[in-house]
């Protein structure tokens, strides 16, 4: 039996690698065909290319292990079929499960070793390909490993998509905020292209948080005795209408050489209660509000004080 099972695993072994190595140049020939032109159009180097390719081999061999196990299994069995030694074997006593053990057996090991090539030599080579191709031939900054379209993120009241946060410059990049409902319905779809504070209401209702991402502190506005329920951004894109129960508050935020600190005015609106939600449309200036008993509210911008009282944050502590 040892010598019928050494047998077969060569016979696999040997149709395996030449599966693995005939798969892997298509692979390979197919992707750079398919970045061909954009590695023309960056003017990328043959060292470039070659480096690229090369990291990438470890990734697409994980992905060709499978397809090529399979071919191999059945080129092999068909190759002693056709040869009648799969015949010879079952009229010299040998049943079909003797067979089959030993490429069982591989099968197995190449998915002990699979999940440990993955888990060692994969998550390296791939990083190292994607800041070859993103960095030293597109010439851009490397942006998150978590997707390629930037960070995504589950706030408390909504997700925020994060094209890009620029570490040295403390600069969020393409900030998007899909505004959800509890029963998880878009409401609002906000965009800001740049940004270099996050502004977020705190669970205490009168209180505002800035996260500083230049100097990547939290913030707190001091309590204005105003519950507060809804954010929408200025027009200017450096400062936010907050509205609550009888008032709304137009906070801006100013890069001082202490740090950031803040200019308020707040305009008493006896007519608003709990507000849900607010929005500023950028057109008329307008900021628009609604509760859950659904009423409706405008308010124009142009008529609320200019902020003028100095406000200054107050530094949250860490854990």
């Amino acid at each position: 039996m040892r010598v019928v099972s050494r047998y077969v695993l060569v016979e696999f072994l040997r149709i395996f690698g030449l599966c693995m190595v005939g798969f892997l140049l298509i692979y390979v020939l197919v992707d750079l065909f398919d970045r061909l032109q954009n590695f023309l159009k960056f003017h990328a180097s043959l060292g470039e290319v070659c480096r690229y390719l090369f990291f990438k081999i470890p990734l697409i061999v994980t992905q060709l292990i499978p397809i090529a196990t399979l071919a191999s299994v059945l080129i092999a069995l068909g190759t002693m079929a056709r040869h009648n030694e799969l015949t010879a074997l079952r009229a010299s006593g040998v049943s079909t499960v003797q067979i089959a053990t030993p490429l069982f057996a591989i099968a197995v090991a190449l998915s002990v070793l699979t999940v440990a090539w993955n888990e060692t030599v994969v998550p390296y080579s791939t990083e190292r390909s994607r800041y070859i191709e993103i960095v030293e031939i597109r010439n851009r900054p490397l942006k998150a490993l978590l997707s390629e379209d930037g960070i995504w993120f589950h706030g408390r009241n909504g997700i925020y998509n994060i094209e890009h946060f620029d570490a040295r410059t403390g600069t969020l990049v393409g900030l998007t905020v899909y505004d959800l409902s509890p029963g998880f319905v878009l409401q609002r779809l906000v965009e800001v292209p740049t940004a270099h504070a996050v502004v977020v209401l705190g669970t205490e209702p009168t209180r505002l948080y800035v996260w500083d991402l230049d100097d990547r502190r939290l913030l707190r506005v001091p309590d204005l005795d105003d519950a507060l329920f809804g954010l929408a951004a200025d027009r200017e894109g450096n400062g936010v209408y907050a509205a609550g129960r009888g008032v709304v508050l137009h906070c801006v935020f100013e890069r001082a050489a202490a740090g950031l600190r803040m200019r308020f005015a707040a305009a008493r609106r006896s007519e608003l209660r709990e507000i849900g939600a607010i929005d500023l449309d950028p057109a008329t200036g307008l900021l628009w509000m609604g509760n859950s008993a659904g009423g409706l509210y405008a308010i124009d911008t142009a008529k609320l004080p200019a902020p003028l009282h100095d406000g200054p944050l107050v530094p949250v502590p860490s854990g």
